[in-house]
């Protein structure tokens, strides 16, 4: 499992897809965001350097989440589970009105020269 094969998956459901750091809420119905909060390395040298990484990537949906968008959100979790756990939290963002769904993977990538 890679970032951008995640990535991948969202924008083949044809939702706007942006890092997550808009200066002002798109007016789109749905749109979905990604970013990486923090990064850790480790590796007992240089031949075994590893990173390890939350991704995020978050279905907003303005007013109210449709049945197209569940079926968004159904097919992105049967595509990206057999590339491994992730889990998810919905809420609702009252100060921007938005409803929001948001998937977290744990990355580990080896980080080769």
């Amino acid at each position: 499992m890679n970032t951008a094969d995640i990535l991948a998956v969202v924008k083949e459901l044809g939702l706007g897809l942006e890092w997550h750091s808009y200066r002002a809420v798109p007016n789109a119905h749905s749109f979905a965001t990604y970013d990486i909060p923090n990064k850790t390395f480790d590796g007992a040298d240089e031949m075994a350097f590893m990173r390890h990484y939350p991704l995020n990537v978050t279905f907003f949906y303005r007013d109210t989440k449709t049945a197209k968008d569940f079926e968004n959100e159904k097919a992105f979790e049967s595509a990206v589970r057999p590339m491994g756990n992730f889990t998810s939290v919905s809420d609702y963002d009252s100060s921007n009105g938005l409803f929001f769904t948001q998937y977290t993977f744990n990355m580990n990538e080896n980080m080769e020269e």
